[in-house]
């Protein structure tokens, strides 16, 4: 991490890579059976992303609600509709949706790794009370 008041390139470049990631992931939930709920979840996760990119830093609040309801809802996708943990171990074999246990594997690892995400830039976030938006050089507002 850079100096307080400068959120280094390094994270910056991260949560770009990240927003670019998330944003794909977005995107390919047109084909969804329910593709509103996913994408919003994928969107909101890229936005965040985005902003703490440009910024270096967000708003904890966000990211922590995030990430609070996309680990909830991975959990829940996990304790509820839990596929066996050999979907998991295969579930990156094929691109085509070979088995409902596979697609339940996917959605709860995606969800879960928006949380952890979300966790990571929650974090970072609150390393620098002392910075703000407003003091930091070209910073979006």
């Amino acid at each position: 991490m850079g100096s307080v008041g400068s959120p280094s390139a390094s994270w910056r470049t991260l949560c770009m890579a990240m927003a670019a990631l998330l944003a794909a992931g977005a995107l390919v939930q047109y084909n969804d059976a329910d593709p509103v709920r996913w994408t919003a979840m994928y969107g909101a996760a890229a936005w965040i992303s985005f902003v703490a990119g440009c910024r270096g830093r967000v708003a904890r609040f966000w990211p922590a609600a995030i990430g609070v309801i996309a680990a909830g809802w991975g959990s829940s996708v996990v304790a509820f509709d839990g596929s066996p943990l050999g979907a998991y171990l295969s579930m990156f074999d094929r691109w085509e949706m070979t088995s409902a246990a596979i697609e339940v594997a996917r959605e709860a690892t995606g969800l879960l790794l928006i949380a952890a995400w979300m966790g990571v830039v929650t974090w970072h976030s609150a390393q620098d009370r002392e910075w703000s938006p407003q003091g930091s050089a070209g910073a979006a507002e």
